[in-house]
């Protein structure tokens, strides 16, 4: 079993050696650095802290005028299904600088096909569609990740749901989070990054990989 802090994301391990990340994936590229676990299909990566060398991977960073030379990639794939223009464009602005793919749906009879064509990592789901659509399309979710046999975290957002009855009835109809709208910048962000760190335990308990609690 693993202790949860022998444990980093790419973005740990980014901060952890001073690289950027097209650095540390040319790295793996290469072969000089083996990830632990990858999950959603290589979209996700872990690494354990003992298996880094600082001084000896930073020999090997290399760059082309001075700029690495491979490209980012995607950390995670992102749904937003919102008719409020101003929520969406928040979502793309706050994460797809931080190498999150961002897709937006304003529809919810798009949503299933979108789900089973390409599941997203996390969805954001507005609860204030147009008439009862949006607790609607928060069961349809739930339904189709179940049928789909993997976890896909749910971000439930309002501005009309807010009382703690409606954040509750959210969460016990399967969304992972609430959020009340418009959320804060940075608020946003770290929810959507703690529902893919959850993601990814959920993952690892599917594979079988047994990781330590903190006590």
């Amino acid at each position: 079993m693993v202790p949860p802090n022998e444990l980093l994301t790419t973005v740990q391990v980014c901060q952890h050696l001073g690289v950027s990340r097209p650095t540390l994936y040319s790295w793996v590229k290469e072969g000089r650095l083996q990830p632990w676990k990858t999950l959603g299909k290589g979209a996700t990566s872990l690494f354990l802290r003992s298996g880094l060398d600082p001084r000896r991977l930073r020999k090997h960073s290399r760059a082309v005028d001075g700029v690495p030379h491979d490209r980012p990639r995607t950390i995670a794939e992102l749904l937003v299904l919102s008719s409020d223009r101003a929520m969406t464009a928040q979502a793309l602005s706050c994460l797809a600088g931080h190498n999150f793919h961002v897709t937006a749906l304003n529809r919810p009879s798009r949503l299933k096909r979108s789900l089973v064509k390409k599941p997203p990592d996390i969805i954001v789901l507005d609860l204030d569609l147009p008439g009862p659509s949006g607790w609607s399309a928060l069961a349809d979710t739930v339904k189709t990740a179940h049928q789909l046999g993997r976890p896909i975290p749910i971000l439930a957002i309002s501005g009309k749901f807010t009382s703690p009855r409606d954040s509750a009835k959210a969460l016990r109809k399967g969304a992972w989070d609430f959020l009340r709208k418009p959320p804060a910048a940075t608020v946003f962000s770290m929810r959507i990054r703690s529902l893919l760190r959850r993601k990814i335990w959920k993952e690892l308990e599917a594979q079988g990989t047994h990781v330590l609690a903190d006590e």
